[in-house]
């Protein structure tokens, strides 16, 4: 079962399916600060229009991989999916290392609130659930923080299930290196926009 948006859908009923995108980003809390620019519905409504052209062509559904950190909006993507009929799956997890409040959480308490917080309460007072759990890497490699968070991801996929989809730099294959601190007999990742040349052995890791 895949968790939307909307709420569950079998796995055949999925389609076409562009597995990255980013459907809305801004910065955490600028709509609050700067309200006299704020131009949200207006985006919406031409996120309406681009998603039916995508329906058109064949589109049945989307994973949203914008974290919290970069802007994540539910209920923007909850009335885009309903106006469109395009499945929407939402993220949780971090975008990069850009997280310095994590440094100080044990790799305990992160699983914790990707799976308390987000995978079975939703996410804020939306209700919404994510279908994903996200994490990236940079161009600086594996940070402490990064090396937390993925461990953190591949708990939280064991405990519920939820695929993880993984964004690499330049050091991409480590991402697969470090999601084996799961210990899943099968671990269900996607990786994706892969900032390396791709070379069979790679590709065959």
């Amino acid at each position: 079962m895949i968790i939307t948006v909307k709420g569950p859908l079998q796995k055949n009923r999925l389609g076409r399916t562009l597995p990255h995108e980013h459907v809305i980003e801004t910065a955490p809390g600028f709509e609050n600060l700067f309200p006299e620019i704020n131009h949200r519905d207006t985006v919406l409504q031409k996120a309406k229009k681009e998603f039916r052209e995508l329906y058109d062509l064949g589109i049945r559904s989307v994973i949203d991989t914008t974290t919290y950190d970069i802007g994540r909006d539910p209920e923007f993507l909850l009335a885009l999916s309903e106006a469109s009929d395009i499945n929407i799956i939402c993220s949780t997890g971090c975008y990069f290392q850009n997280t310095p409040a994590f440094s100080n959480q044990s790799e305990i308490e992160i699983t914790k609130l990707f799976i308390k917080g987000k995978i079975e309460q939703g996410i804020g007072t939306s209700g919404i659930k994510p279908g994903v759990i996200k994490v990236a890497t940079g161009s600086e490699g594996f940070t402490d923080i990064t090396h937390k968070m993925f461990r953190a991801a591949s708990k939280a996929h064991l405990e519920t299930g939820t695929p993880i989809t993984t964004q690499p730099g330049p050091k991409g294959k480590l991402d697969l290196d470090n999601l084996k601190y799961s210990t899943a007999l099968e671990l269900i990742c996607l990786m994706s926009v892969l900032d390396i040349p791709m070379t069979r052995k790679i590709s065959n890791t």
